[in-house]
């Protein structure tokens, strides 16, 4: 933890442990095998290696990789399990035990934030942005997208430990497919780029996302970039307690679509233990937001030779939205 105490932090552990025992007994299970990993690391309050298994009955949590086949045995009746999350690997070892799917019980918790928490997304959501403030003090005409994130990425770690991370970072043509990794492809003036960057910090995720030209903005990205940060200015508007996920998403794809324009992805997300966790942004959504929430909005656009995506994540506090990450969505360096 970067300033809770153990003790602090293994209190706020016990009290998501009661909470989880209390949903069993409510709905009649003896023990919780959680495999999505976000739920893993949630209950277990540690970064842990993918495919570990939390197991929480009446007395203990247990963090096991593999080994659940005894006490799935010992089980009793009926074990709540996340469906969805599931490997195919444990179909043998619950075979015979009714189920009951928790899934959606254990995203609503991941929903909100503690200030345990909170401490360590406001960590990762200062990365993120630090990350995009160093892309625009190190691009320049012709280098590339792989020597671009080299720069940053050597910038971030001068100071710190090294942060893992999912990045897109693509120039030009390669904007177009939304999402990529960076490559040799080389800048050229008035070529959009994209920079993607989600680093997970003290096994929290960050995310963050802004667009840049290098030379003389082009009309039409500029008119593309206008709609994106007005549909994600009146997202941001919107995030408030009560409000339904549903309606946020629909008035931010208005607003692109006024001008012509749609994306194929998710409006926004939320983040934490999860680089996109539950809520997730889509019109139909009947999810209400709730004091605590952590969330991204990234509206954009990806067309013939360019694209735009803008990025913020965001505190729902009782009065409204607040940003938590800090770079510039300006399309000027």
């Amino acid at each position: 933890m970067i300033s809770d105490s153990r003790d602090e932090w293994e209190h706020v552990l016990a009290g998501r442990h009661d909470d989880v025992r209390e949903h069993l007994r409510e709905v009649g299970a003896q023990v919780l095998i959680a495999t999505d990993h976000a739920s893993v690391r949630w209950l277990g309050g540690q970064d842990v290696e993918i495919g570990t298994v939390a197991l929480v009955d009446d007395e203990t949590l247990r963090l096991v990789h593999p080994g659940v086949r005894t006490v799935a045995q010992q089980a009793g009746h009926v074990i709540a399990v996340e469906t969805a999350a599931l490997p195919a690997s444990l179909e043998p070892v619950l075979r015979g035990h009714p189920l009951v799917d928790v899934a959606a019980f254990l995203a609503g918790r991941r929903l909100t934030h503690g200030p345990a928490d909170l401490e360590r997304i406001r960590a990762a959501a200062r990365y993120a942005s630090q990350g995009q403030d160093a892309l625009r003090r190190h691009i320049r005409s012709g280098i590339s997208e792989l020597e671009l994130f080299d720069a940053v990425n050597a910038e971030l770690t001068a100071h710190t430990a090294p942060a893992a991370a999912i990045v897109d970072l693509m120039f030009g043509d390669r904007c177009e497919q939304v999402g990529l990794p960076p490559t040799g492809r080389r800048v050229r003036p008035g070529e959009t780029v994209i920079f993607d960057f989600a680093p997970l910090l003290d096994g929290i995720w960050g995310d963050s996302c802004s667009t840049t030209v290098l030379g003389p903005v082009p009309r039409e990205v500029r008119r593309l970039h206008d709609h994106a940060m007005r549909a994600l200015d009146l997202g941001i508007s919107m995030l408030r307690p009560g409000a339904v996920v549903g309606d946020v998403d629909r008035a931010v794809r208005g607003v692109m679509a006024e001008g012509g324009y749609e994306y194929p992805h998710m409006t926004g997300h939320g983040i934490g233990y999860k680089q996109q966790d539950f809520p997730l942004f889509d019109p139909a959504s009947k999810v209400v937001l709730q004091a605590g929430a952590v969330l991204a909005l990234e509206p954009g656009a990806y067309l013939d030779g360019y694209g735009v995506r803008v990025e913020h994540l965001m505190l729902i506090e009782e009065g409204g939205a607040s940003l938590l990450t800090s770079h510039s969505l300006s399309l000027e360096p």
